[in-house]
């Protein structure tokens, strides 16, 4: 199910399920969560993706996940639905750095493209990947026409 959070509380335990993921990201007046997983309880969450550093037509894409299963086409169209149609945007950008694979896989199976990438952008010896999704090429909102049904 996704989840968007209503009350401070909700916000709160979506900040504190990223940081338990290693994404640490501070409260600022425009950052916005959505979550896979439910309020009920026992209250469960299989991930976040949030959303920041917005400027100009593009803002910063931030995504935390226990690895269990919540990538469903669901929920991607209404993870790339938020920035590319209810915010308006151009394009997307996601920072990571260069010592989690996995991650820098999973960007690149969304439709992640790299732009650049800073030596010791990270840490020393560990480089930062910019990478970045355009409205155009997103194919996760094409999910809306097709019927999205769970993959």
């Amino acid at each position: 199910m996704v989840l968007s959070p209503k009350t401070r509380e909700e916000y709160e335990f979506l900040l504190a399920f990223m940081k338990e993921q290693d994404v640490h990201l501070s409260r600022s007046e425009d950052l916005r969560m959505i979550a896979h997983g439910t309020w009920e309880h026992p209250r469960r969450v299989n991930a976040v993706v949030a959303y920041n550093g917005f400027f100009g037509k593009t803002a910063c894409i931030h995504v935390a996940s226990d690895g269990q299963r919540w990538m469903d086409r669901s929920f991607l169209y209404v993870a790339f639905h938020f920035p590319f149609v209810v915010c308006g945007l151009a394009a997307i950008i996601g920072a990571v750095p260069g010592n989690r694979e996995k991650a820098l896989r999973l960007n690149r199976h969304l439709g992640f493209k790299e732009i650049a990438v800073i030596e010791d952008g990270w840490d020393p010896g560990i480089p930062l990947h910019l990478l970045k999704m355009t409205k155009d090429t997103c194919r996760w909102l094409k999910l809306a026409t097709l019927g999205a049904s769970n993959e």
